[in-house]
């Protein structure tokens, strides 16, 4: 195996390495935002639907 070959393989490997580990840090993030919108829309359907089926105790 000639260098310019084992420089090709190696910047291969890195490359896949690099694309493995910053595929995991992007999905994590944007899961992290997703279950941040998620929670907030799910808080906010919970508070209408609440507000909009209020027991009336209070008359």
């Amino acid at each position: 195996m000639s260098h310019r070959e084992l420089m090709s393989v190696t910047n291969k490997i890195v490359n896949k390495i690099v694309n493995k580990i910053v595929n995991k840090i992007v999905s994590k993030i944007v899961n992290k935002i997703v279950d941040k919108l998620v929670n907030k829309i799910v808080d906010k359907i919970v508070e209408d639907y609440m507000k909009a089926n209020k027991p009336q105790k209070n008359i």
